[in-house]
């Protein structure tokens, strides 16, 4: 393949993900899964290499390199960059000058699927002649798939697939094609700004979704791979059933620099992608989900390695990947969550949750190898197990508007059933649920074969011994859980946590297990205020040096067991009007 040619289709490929000008939304309709936009006319070559090189100095000064050993790399890099160009230069100019193309789009759509195509490049052609399309088959000389471009209407269609019915099938679909007037890519599109080069926008069609929720990703639909984690699958079906639409955009320049803001100042974020979901409660949830993803990806490797008798990994490599990962993590604003470039390793490596891996380093240096990176990874899981406990919370009081109760009552107002008990459902635990009986007490001769079940979100892995139905995590008894009265369910709603969710306490470790089943057995405010580990409290856990404990907002903090009784009444209580810096503590 020559080098024009393929430098051409490069740029088509890179052009697969991007949004839509009016040009092509003839092309929309229900069933578009992507559509991509790139516009050429803006691009500056000379631009670009200077950035790339002014980007390149920067980076090689970050990573300590002496000026020398610096001025060699940047020859070397202005020298492919200007055999880059050679090649650009001419393609660009011809496929502008010569054809008036300046945007080119990739876009995929259920109707594909149909007609085995795997997306199409397409261009504008209208007004184009023969002459026109014998120049773009020159240029694409040897490209394996140039057989496939199909002129139809004001495009030209480009597909990767080279066969002899390819043009048959590409027919079918655009002859198939019912354009919509506002789609889910298209609502998407709305969203961004236009004058940005480059644009992108996915959406799963209703129909699509539908099918994927109801029969695919449903739990032995075959959809997913064998051994695929619960934590991986509730994720991506979560995906398929809330989300609305993905989109983004970004210009060559931001892409290439850093923006200037008012004064001077470097702006070091880039918005790169939105995700719009039904509500805030939706956006809130996927963000605790993918932060989960991180916590239960870093936990399996840190298994994984310590089963591995050859290479052994530290633990300072997990802390510090974890912190990495975290800062990509979005920002939640609204109904919708916000990916960001961080555009500076200075600030992906100073960031809070790095900053909290490098303590996580600090620690693990300080303890035998071995016994860190056990210890850490059973903290780790228990940290997990109150994530999971609080996604659950959280799904409740979607279904159900509002908190589940501390404990429900019967007639008399006698303790029936734990708030343990009512999560079981959103925690993949509704075979278990389905068994017990809840119009009898948590004790009775039926719901007793049950004290003994396993409910893995419950246990702490660091705790040996025991039965299988020990439990280790207390709600905060008497503040936003509360006992359930008669008809009462659920009793209150995330408005009682004046304080706000990211400052208080949801649910706490305790150092000696009870049975998961026992409604009254979460401690109090008053408890709490005892002490981490304390002789004469309930507080703490089998962790060197302190507990989890997981706040409202989904966030889990390692509290200390020296934290002082007014932090943990400040954090316990949900209406004092008193906020806790976060900072104070390593958080997950």
């Amino acid at each position: 393949m020559k080098k024009p040619a393929l430098l051409f289709v490069l740029v088509l490929f890179a052009a697969g993900s991007l949004t839509a000008q009016e040009t092509f939304t003839p092309l929309l309709t229900e069933k578009t899964i992507s559509f991509v936009h790139v516009d050429l006319r803006n691009v500056n070559l000379d631009t670009v290499k200077a950035e790339a090189l002014k980007q390149s100095g920067q980076l090689l000064k970050q990573l300590n390199f002496d000026n020398k050993s610096a001025k060699a790399v940047l020859r070397e890099c202005s020298t492919e960059l200007g055999k880059l160009d050679a090649i650009a230069r001419p393609v660009t100019e011809a496929v502008m000058t010569k054809l008036g193309i300046n945007e080119i789009a990739f876009i995929f759509d259920t109707g594909m699927i149909e007609q085995n195509i795997d997306g199409l490049f397409v261009v504008p052609w209208k007004n184009k002649t023969a002459d026109d399309l014998k120049f773009l088959n020159d240029l694409l000389t040897d490209v394996p798939f140039k057989d496939s471009l199909y002129p139809a209407g004001d495009f030209l269609f480009l597909s990767p697939r080279n066969d002899s019915a390819v043009k048959e099938d590409l027919n079918k679909w655009y002859k198939g094609l019912t354009p919509a007037k506002d789609c889910a890519v298209q609502q998407a599109l709305k969203s961004l700004k236009q004058s940005d080069e480059i644009k992108y926008a996915f959406a799963l069609p209703s129909a699509l979704k539908k099918r994927l929720t109801d029969n695919g990703l449903a739990d032995d639909a075959g959809m997913f791979p064998p051994g695929m984690p619960k934590e991986v699958q509730n994720l991506l079906l979560f995906i398929a059933k809330k989300v609305e639409w993905a989109a983004g955009s970004v210009s060559f320049a931001a892409l290439l620099s850093l923006p200037e803001k008012a004064g001077g100042e470097k702006d070091q974020e880039m918005p790169l992608l939105t995700v719009k979901t039904p509500n805030a409660a939706d956006a809130k949830q996927l963000r605790l989900m993918l932060e989960g993803a991180i916590e239960w990806g870093i936990f399996a490797g840190q298994i994984a390695a310590s089963q591995n008798e050859g290479i052994k990994v530290p633990q300072l490599a997990f802390e510090f990947l974890k912190g990495f990962l975290l800062t990509l993590l979005p920002d939640v604003e609204e109904d919708r969550l916000i990916f960001r470039l961080r555009k500076s390793i200075t600030t992906l490596l100073s960031g809070q949750h790095s900053a909290a891996g490098v303590a996580g380093i600090s620690a693990a240096l300080l303890l035998p190898a071995g016994q860190a990176a056990r210890e850490a990874s059973r903290r780790m899981q228990c940290g997990n197990n109150l994530k999971m406990i609080l996604i659950a919370l959280h799904n409740y009081h979607d279904v159900q508007n509002g908190l589940p109760p501390l404990y429900t009552v019967d007639k008399n107002g006698k303790p029936l059933h734990s708030w343990r008990v009512l999560l079981l459902p959103y925690l993949e635990q509704l075979e278990l649920y389905d068994k017990i009986r809840l119009d009898e007490p948590w004790d009775s001769a039926h719901n007793k074969q049950f004290h003994n079940a396993k409910v893995p979100y419950y246990r702490c892995p660091d705790y040996a011994g025991g039965k299988d139905g020990d439990c280790h995590y207390s709600a905060i008894a008497g503040e936003a859980f509360v006992p359930a009265k008669k008809g009462s369910n659920p009793v209150h709603d995330f408005s009682v946590i004046t304080d706000g969710l990211s400052n208080t306490l949801a649910v706490v470790e305790v150092k000696e297990p009870f049975c998961w089943m026992d409604p009254t057995a979460d401690i109090s405010l008053e408890e709490l205020q005892q002490g981490i580990n304390n002789a004469k409290g309930k507080a703490g856990s089998s962790h060197q040096g302190g507990m989890n404990a997981a706040r409202f907002d989904g966030s889990v903090l390692f509290l200390p067991q020296d934290t002082p009784k007014e932090i943990l009444k400040a954090l316990g209580d949900c209406d004092d009007s008193t906020a806790v810096d976060p900072a104070t503590f390593r958080k997950r």
